[in-house]
């Protein structure tokens, strides 16, 4: 009931963030406005891994599944590429990769590389040197010293090591984790805040999420920052009285809501982010409440008596009635298709006239002379002919729909 109260009563752009405290309620119904997203600090913890600068590529879209599972078609594959046997090996791969994005564990490291290591191999034997290309550098990017498996015929390997040398030269995405010590498993290794990973598609697994996954893309150059809330303390006054968690938690909200003012209430205290001001401050509710009553009792009424509007506002003055002529659109059917075969026969005339133009223009000189004389006044008749009756026609049809 309190969360269905303040939805009705917050300000537009706004995030506000509540601890589920209902003692203040009616305080709250005073101070706020109305339209603003929600949360309880509850349901901000059970949202999903949030990201930043990155670009979903492929998710979860059928049952659980598991490593062993993953493990069984990749040793499939494997045994399918010593014997070159190309479509099996691709179909076990292509398995292994649309089920690593429902795994509920963690993904062992080895298992995303060589999956896509194989794919390249598989590829290159198919002759298909971009797919194997693109496939090789996705394994170079889980595990960047990867060598070629002497286990598998040689053919693909100066390919292979070509691209690993244009590996080299790519650039690094930083990932960001909020908060620092948040469990985020990415291509099968838990990773800390600040560290490089090669810019380009990855896998990565909430670890408190059950290892819930998705395939991302990251940019080059830039910060990947994932927000946990749920790795947050369960209370919000826990966070909010720790300054360490209490700027990570501020840090996550500015990014999970840009462009947004915030709103953090925590046990009658308000902790409030303007997008003007661009820094935290805190204010009791109670306050709040107070200050922004003084404020509308100081606003000055803009509202007039009605016999100042009357001596203030002159009267509007009647227009005078204008003595233009209107213009009266109606058709005239008679004259419209006079002018419509009028503008019609003077077309079919310039026509002729270019015929006769272009047999004029044939003419060697060999021709009789007054046949040559025929054939320009012909050309010269139906030119002139064929203006008059289209400029005819043209005024017969503007005549035939405007009256005056």
């Amino acid at each position: 009931m309190f969360l269905n109260l303040v939805t009705a009563i917050v300000s537009a752009g706004q995030l506000v963030i509540l601890d589920s405290n209902k003692s203040n309620s009616s305080l709250l119904e005073q101070y706020l406005a109305v339209d603003a997203e929600i949360f309880t600090w509850s349901q901000l913890q059970d949202t999903p891994l949030t990201m930043t600068n990155t670009s979903k590529a492929k998710g979860c879209l059928g049952p659980t599944s598991t490593v062993a599972s993953l493990e069984d078609s990749l040793n499939k594959a494997q045994l399918a590429v010593n014997y070159l046997e190309i479509e099996k090996t691709i179909g076990h791969l292509r398995r292994v990769q649309n089920d690593i994005v429902c795994l509920e564990e963690r993904l062992p490291k080895e298992m995303l590389t060589s999956s896509y290591y194989l794919l390249g191999v598989a590829y290159f034997y198919d002759q298909n040197m971009e797919k194997a290309g693109e496939s090789w550098r996705e394994a170079l990017r889980y595990t960047p010293n990867l060598e070629w498996d002497n286990k598998i015929q040689p053919a693909g390997k100066p390919a292979f090591e070509e691209t690993k040398v244009e590996l080299k030269t790519l650039a690094q995405t930083r990932i960001i984790l909020i908060p620092q010590a948040a469990q985020i498993t990415i291509d099968g290794k838990q990773l800390s805040s600040g560290q490089n990973i090669p810019a380009g598609t990855h896998f990565i697994q909430h670890d408190v999420r059950n290892y819930k996954g998705t395939q991302v893309n990251t940019e080059m150059g830039t910060d990947a920052i994932l927000i946990s809330f749920a790795e947050f303390p369960e209370h919000l006054t826990t966070v909010l009285s720790d300054e360490s968690s209490r700027n990570q938690l501020f840090s996550g909200l500015q990014v999970f809501q840009e462009d947004t003012d915030i709103l953090v209430v925590d046990n009658g205290t308000l902790w409030i982010y303007t997008q003007q001001s661009s820094r935290w401050k805190t204010v009791q509710l109670e306050q709040a409440v107070a200050s922004k009553s003084r404020a509308r009792k100081k606003k000055p009424s803009n509202k007039k008596s009605k016999k100042e509007k009357q001596k203030k506002e002159p009267k509007e003055s009647k227009a005078p009635a204008s003595n233009e002529k209107k213009i009266d659109v109606q058709l005239n059917k008679g004259i419209f298709i006079a002018g419509t075969g009028s503008l019609l026969a003077g077309g079919s005339a310039l026509w002729y006239a270019e015929r006769k133009a272009d047999q004029f223009n044939s003419f060697t000189g060999h021709e009789n002379e007054d046949y040559i004389n025929k054939v320009y006044r012909s050309n010269r008749f139906s030119y002139i002919t064929g203006t008059g009756l289209t400029l005819l026609g043209s005024g017969l049809m503007i005549v035939g729909t405007i009256q005056f």
